[in-house]
């Protein structure tokens, strides 16, 4: 992401239309950032085999910065599978989606994965098809 660069940390609820109050806005690990709730996302209309009426999902995003040790309650959270959120940087054209069994990054070329790939080899599956 880049030491003191700016990113957006998105995340969301599942909720019953209509909701006003969020869990997200109970927890804990989120306090420290300042959410901007979006439009609903109503998986309902997209999905109805699979999603009740008036099942929806409500994003939030929040504006912060990437620093060394900032986010780590919040890393912490997401490795345990308590929350799931991803981090987004414009600046540097990229995304990282961290989940409880590793990390997703989202990059803006084939150089730039290429060049990750070496960097952190020691992190990657020995798997042959790499997952």
């Amino acid at each position: 992401m880049g030491e003191g660069n700016p990113v957006l940390l998105i995340t969301g609820d599942y909720i019953e239309k209509g909701t006003t109050s969020y869990i997200l806005e109970e927890t804990e690990v989120l306090k420290p950032y300042n959410f901007t709730w979006l439009d609903d996302i109503d998986f309902h209309k997209i999905d109805p085999a699979n999603y009740q009426p008036n099942q929806v999902y409500k994003p939030a995003l929040a504006e912060t910065v990437w620093q060394s040790g900032r986010h780590n309650t919040l890393l912490q959270a997401i490795a345990n599978d308590e929350m799931r959120a991803f981090f987004i940087s414009i600046e540097r054209t990229s995304m990282v989606a961290p989940y409880d069994g590793g990390m997703d990054f989202i990059l803006k070329d084939i150089q730039t994965r290429d060049s990750y790939k070496l960097k952190y080899k020691a992190w990657l599956s020995k798997r042959q098809d790499g997952f």
